[in-house]
C-alpha cells in the first residue's frame, strides 16, 4: 500500500470516528487542504514549466549568439586574409614593377656606356692608332686651342696632357 493511499484511509477512519459536526469540519478542513495542495501542485508546475522553458530559451539565445558571434569572427578572419592576399599580391606587383624597370634602366644605361666607350675614340684604344680627325674631334670637345694646326704626333700629346 502506498504512503498516500495509507495516509487517506487513516484520515477517513479518524473521521468516521468524530461526531457529526466535529467529522464534518475535519472534511471541511480535509477538503481545503486538498485544494490548497491541488493549487500549489499547479503553481509548482506552472513555475517548472516556465522555468523549463526560460531554459531552453536561454540555451537556443546562447546557441544562436556564439554561433551569430563565431559567423562574424569567421568573416572577420576571412575579410583579413582577403586584405592580406590582396596588398602582398600588390606588393609583390610592385616589386616586379620596381624590379622590371631598374633592370630595364640599368640595362639602358649600360648599354649607353657601351655605346660611349664602343663608338667613339677613347675606347681604350690608343691615341696612336686614331686617325687625325678622330683626334682633332677630341681635342675640340676637351678645349684645346690651335688644335688644327698640329699634327697627330702634337695631338697626343696635347690630348694626355689634359
Amino acid at each position: 500500500m502506498s504512503a498516500p493511499t495509507f495516509v487517506t484511509e487513516r484520515l477517513d477512519q479518524f473521521e468516521r470516528s468524530l461526531p457529526s459536526i466535529p467529522a464534518r469540519v475535519f472534511h471541511l478542513q480535509r477538503t481545503l487542504a486538498g485544494v490548497a495542495c491541488d493549487r500549489t501542485a499547479v503553481v509548482v508546475n506552472a513555475i517548472s514549466d516556465s522555468t523549463r522553458n526560460l531554459l531552453e530559451t536561454a540555451k537556443v539565445s546562447g546557441r544562436t549568439v556564439t554561433g551569430q558571434a563565431r559567423a562574424a569572427g569567421d568573416d572577420l578572419l576571412g575579410t583579413a586574409r582577403t586584405g592580406f592576399k590582396t596588398v602582398s599580391g600588390q606588393a609583390a606587383a610592385q616589386g616586379r614593377k620596381v624590379a622590371s624597370t631598374a633592370t630595364r634602366t640599368t640595362t639602358d644605361l649600360v648599354d649607353s656606356a657601351i655605346d660611349a666607350v664602343g663608338d667613339a675614340p677613347g675606347s681604350g684604344t690608343p691615341y696612336e692608332q686614331w686617325t687625325k680627325a678622330d683626334l682633332v674631334e677630341r681635342a675640340r670637345e676637351l678645349g684645346i686651342e690651335g688644335r688644327t694646326g698640329l699634327n697627330k704626333k702634337q695631338l697626343i700629346a696635347k690630348l694626355r696632357a689634359v
